[in-house]
């Protein structure tokens, strides 16, 4: 029997850590890419916003079949761009259900 207690590693493109890195946001800086890295399946990213992991949080994607899954999420529809400060948490599930 494998058990499998691992949480999976979200990553972040290099662009996007550029896009952070004056810790505001434009609109041209709403479409973001990573990783979600896991030791056996990952199966979704999760985008939190000012809170940490619930169900009330926004499945943005979902994958199957691989332990390493690329994905692309545009922002724009989640951030106002109004200037209220927001926090993002990004989570990546597993098969299995670990966060």
């Amino acid at each position: 029997m494998l058990v499998d207690v691992t949480p999976p590693v979200v990553t972040l493109d290099s662009g996007v850590d550029q896009f952070l890195a004056d810790g505001y946001l434009n609109a041209s800086e709403l479409a973001w890419s990573g990783a979600v890295l896991d030791n056996r399946e990952a199966s979704a990213l999760a985008i939190c916003l000012n809170q940490s992991y619930s169900l009330d949080c926004v499945k943005a994607l979902s994958f199957s079949g691989s332990s390493t899954a690329q994905w692309n999420y545009d922002f724009a529809a989640l951030l106002a761009g109004d200037g209220v400060s927001t926090t993002l948490n990004l989570y990546g599930l597993d098969a299995v259900g670990n966060v």
